[in-house]
């Protein structure tokens, strides 16, 4: 019963906001370059980076979702063997993890300096009272860093054109639900140079 008051509160609070708020990403992206303008509508072949399994399922799924937003900006994406003149290497990697611990209490409305509120009639005991509402917990969890690497090379001179890295952290360990966002992060001002906080909006998954 100790905690029964300010967490249903809280609980429902948070269940409504998440039924009316769309989900998002934030991404610390840095990027690098050297071209004036987008290539596209030029072929493009998404290959790879050194240590990431070209022939396995992960890699295969990632692919197909880099090659539809690669796509909506005009590129053609092909296969390697057609030799095309651009290559887009493909990285990731997600870290090992980081506790957090974070303090929560009451909703502001019931914090005072004393257990109750003054009234017109007197003193409420009910508002912060910590035998009702439960005082402060202490949670603690584990976020992990996803990190997203785009570099497209110039197939005949093997030239870097651009490099983009794409960060963000979360509760999952996997960048599945992740890696759209860091995409679209990653894209978002291509091909110019830019180091800044992206927000993006992503889509629910399926």
């Amino acid at each position: 019963m100790r905690r029964r008051g300010w967490l249903l509160i809280a609980v429902v609070a948070a269940a409504l906001a998440g039924c009316a708020s769309t989900p998002r990403l934030t991404a610390e992206v840095e990027s690098f370059s050297t071209l004036a303008r987008s290539p596209a509508p030029a072929a493009v072949a998404i290959v790879p980076f050194t240590g990431i399994d070209g022939d396995g399922l992960e890699f295969a799924r990632y692919r197909e979702r880099l090659a539809a937003a690669l796509e909506a900006r005009g590129f053609q994406v092909v296969p390697a063997a057609a030799n095309p003149p651009w290559r887009l290497r493909l990285g990731w990697r997600v870290g090992d993890g980081r506790q957090v611990v974070e303090t929560i209490g009451p909703p502001p409305a019931y914090r005072y300096p004393r257990h109750g509120r003054r009234t017109a009639r007197g003193y409420d005991p009910l508002f912060d009272d910590p035998f009702f509402f439960g005082g402060y917990d202490v949670v603690t969890y584990t976020v992990y860093g996803r990190h997203l690497v785009l570099v497209l090379v110039e197939a005949a001179s093997g030239e870097e054109v651009w490099r983009a890295s794409a960060f963000s952290v979360g509760r999952r360990r996997s960048l599945r639900g992740a890696f759209d966002g860091l995409v679209a992060a990653a894209l978002a001002d291509f091909p110019a140079e830019v180091s800044r906080r992206v927000t993006v909006t992503l889509e629910p998954e399926a």
